[in-house]
């Protein structure tokens, strides 16, 4: 392995006889003091920015300097006392000489690979076409001054940082001077001194996230919820290590940033093509700390209106207690179509776990005996054009605090794959055990 001169990733490591390499390392908050600064909601959140900055010195050793693309999958929260250990993994090129990179961590000491989590993904690309000059009389002709105090109040009333409980410490609030120039906002930054040194970094995180605050103002509109970095593209950084920039900002639409950089000097220095923003919310937030994943995406279930269906339309399989015309099983069904009777639009069955003590095993026949009707159902000519809805005993998690029945959740797996391959044809119910007297609702959505 070889060692860097690197604040959080201390050696890069090729992979074996691939063309792939893996930068490893640890952060804490006692290492990186400067994460203490950036509080959402109350935790510790390791800003974007310092994602981007690891994709970015990853690329830099290998001579893929750009970050094409990199997306934010999951936050990065810090405990007070614990280190979690960092993995920058990033694969061959391809022939257009991108690579894929992505950033994970995992508790340190533990080499369990269902403990890393992702928290960024994207693709390395590299040099490409040179960067603009920056305007070579700062601040630009025609800027207007903004009192930088009045800069962070328009911040924080447009993009509702503090209501949304978003707490930029002072080592980040690295904004000296700001001007409105057209549609556009520049602003000049110095690291502060609480936030380190830069030294090994390509670039100080906090100065990288200090940079984006010019724009918050712009990106968002009163109402709208506050947000946090979402995705990065077209990063490309020249120049490493600096304290001081130049940072001409503006939007890319009405939902994403551009910037340029340059340094002290007015040599342009670092690009950001465009930097989306997605809100964050406190409750997905607070799970994700709680349970340890991370995740920032999650299953939603809402409400939906109710609704009704004539009874006529629905064949039932089975005894489940549905209003609809009763059938014995799919066979049944079939043969009173061939015989005259109307093909229905909703075909409803239940679905029994498998008897037996092992629970693996009944998962196995249980899932086993519903492919074994998915596959008769899509043979099925007459009823070709109606929908199978399969109704399951807890097989999911509404509630934070439900545990699926590991026993009839595959069932739901499987069948939305089914969905996936055969739109329309199949729909899923599942019962908490305690019987719906009202299924109007539920045949309608079906």
């Amino acid at each position: 392995q070889a060692p860097l001169e690197h604040p959080v990733l201390a050696a890069a490591i090729p992979v074996a006889d691939r063309d792939e390499w893996i930068f490893t390392g640890r952060i804490s908050q006692d290492t990186q003091p400067w994460t203490r600064d950036h509080i959402v909601f109350g935790m510790v959140l390791v800003p974007g920015a310092a994602l981007v900055e690891m994709a970015l010195t990853a690329g830099r050793e290998i001579g893929c300097p750009v970050v094409d693309e990199l997306v934010i999958e999951s936050p990065l929260l810090l405990d007070e006392d614990t280190a979690l250990r960092v993995q920058v993994t990033v694969g061959a090129a391809d022939p257009a000489g991108r690579r894929e990179v992505a950033v994970f961590t995992g508790p340190e000491g533990d080499d369990e690979p269902g403990e890393a989590t992702c928290h960024a993904r994207g693709l390395l690309a590299p040099d490409s076409e040179p960067l603009t000059p920056f305007p070579a009389q700062w601040p630009p002709a025609g800027a207007e001054p903004i009192d930088v105090d009045e800069l962070y109040r328009r911040v924080n009333k447009h993009a509702h940082l503090t209501d949304a409980g978003f707490d930029y410490g002072p080592a980040f609030r690295g904004v000296r001077a700001a001007w409105q120039v057209g549609d556009d906002v520049c602003t000049e930054l110095a690291l502060p001194e609480i936030a380190g040194s830069p030294r090994g970094f390509a670039v100080h995180p906090a100065l990288l996230d200090s940079a984006l605050h010019g724009g918050l103002g712009l990106l968002h509109r009163p109402g709208s919820p506050g947000g946090l970095p979402f995705s990065w593209s077209g990063v490309r950084l020249d120049r490493t290590g600096g304290t001081r920039l130049r940072v001409r900002i503006g939007l890319a639409d009405e939902t994403a940033l551009r910037m340029e950089i340059a340094g002290e000097d007015g040599t342009v220095i670092a690009r950001v093509a465009r930097m989306d923003v997605r809100p964050v919310e406190r409750s997905r937030l607070e799970a994700a700390q709680r349970s340890g994943r991370r995740s920032l995406h999650q299953v939603g279930w809402v409400d939906v209106p109710a609704g009704t269906v004539a009874s006529t339309d629905v064949a039932v399989l089975g005894e489940l207690q549905v209003p609809g015309t009763p059938y014995a099983d799919l066979t049944d069904l079939e043969k009173a179509i061939a015989g005259g009777a109307a093909a229905p639009q909703v075909v409803v069955t239940a679905v029994e776990s498998a008897a037996g003590a092992d629970p693996a095993a009944s998962a196995r026949a249980t899932t086993l005996e519903t492919l074994t009707l998915v596959q008769r159902w899509l043979d099925s000519a007459p009823l070709g054009e109606a929908r199978l809805m399969v109704v399951t005993n807890k097989a999911v998690g509404v509630a934070a605090d439900e545990t699926p029945d590991l026993t009839q959740a595959p069932v739901w797996g499987l069948l939305r794959s089914a969905q996936s391959e055969h739109p329309d044809r199949f729909a899923l119910v599942d019962s908490d055990g305690s019987g719906l007297s009202d299924w109007s609702s539920v045949l309608a959505v079906g």
